[in-house]
C-alpha cells in the first residue's frame, strides 16, 4: 500500500497520535534487529511500507550492518540518508542509537512537517554534529512539551544521552503524548 513518505509527503504535518503508532511500530522491528545484532543504517520515510492491514513494515535492509559488539561499529565508507544520519554515523562509527536519531528526525518532520537541519549535503553534516534542533514548540505551540523532550532526547549528539533502546524512546513518546500540557519533566521519571 506504498510508503509513509507517499501517504505523507514532505511538509505534510502527521498527527501526534499517529506519529506515536507508526513510532512504536518502527521501533519495535529497529529492536528486533537490534537483538540480531543488525543495525538498519537506513531509517526514513521511504523505506517503511504500510502493509495490507495498515500496519507499518520496516524495509530496505540494503546497508544494514552486522555489529560485532554491541556499542559500536566502525565502518570505512559512510552509508545512509544525509538527512537522517546521526552524529556517529557521518563519522563511520555507526552504533544501535543511530537507528534511534534517524526515527526521533523522522518523529520531528511527522510532528512539525519540516526536518530540523536543511541545507546542503555539508551543512546539513554539520547541522547533525553540532547544531541542536530548532525547538519543536515553537513550530508547533499546542504540542505538550514532554514530546518535545522525548523527541530531543533521541537526538542527542552523543549516542550515550539517548535512551538505552529503541523501543525506550517509542515507551516514552507514548508517555509524552498522554501528557497533554504538562510541565513536569517526563524525562524526569524514566529511567535514564
Amino acid at each position: 500500500n506504498g510508503t509513509l513518505r507517499q501517504l505523507y509527503p514532505k511538509g505534510e504535518v502527521v498527527p501526534l497520535t499517529r506519529v506515536v503508532s507508526y513510532v512504536k511500530q518502527i521501533a519495535s522491528a529497529l529492536q528486533y534487529a537490534h537483538t540480531r545484532k543488525l543495525i538498519h543504517r537506513d531509517i526514513k520515510p521511504e523505506n517503511m511500507l504500510i502493509g495490507v492491514e495498515n500496519e507499518i513494515l520496516l524495509s530496505d535492509f540494503g546497508i544494514a550492518l552486522i555489529s560485532a559488539s554491541s556499542s559500536s561499529q566502525s565502518t570505512k565508507a559512510t552509508a545512509g540518508t544525509m538527512p537522517y544520519m546521526a552524529p556517529e554515523q557521518l563519522q563511520g562509527r555507526v552504533r544501535y542509537a543511530s537507528d534511534q536519531y534517524a526515527l526521533g528526525i523522522v518523529a520531528y518532520e511527522w510532528l512539525c512537517g519540516e526536518r530540523p537541519f536543511n541545507g546542503s549535503f555539508t551543512e546539513i553534516a554539520s547541522q547533525h554534529v553540532l547544531v541542536p534542533p530548532p525547538s519543536l514548540l515553537q513550530r508547533v505551540p499546542s504540542l505538550p512539551s514532554a514530546v518535545e523532550e522525548v523527541v530531543f532526547k533521541a537526538l542527542a549528539k552523543e549516542p550515550a544521552r539517548r535512551f538505552p533502546h529503541v523501543q525506550d524512546f517509542a515507551q516514552a513518546l507514548q508517555q509524552a503524548s498522554q501528557l497533554p500540557g504538562s510541565s513536569t519533566s517526563l524525562l524526569s521519571l524514566l529511567p535514564s
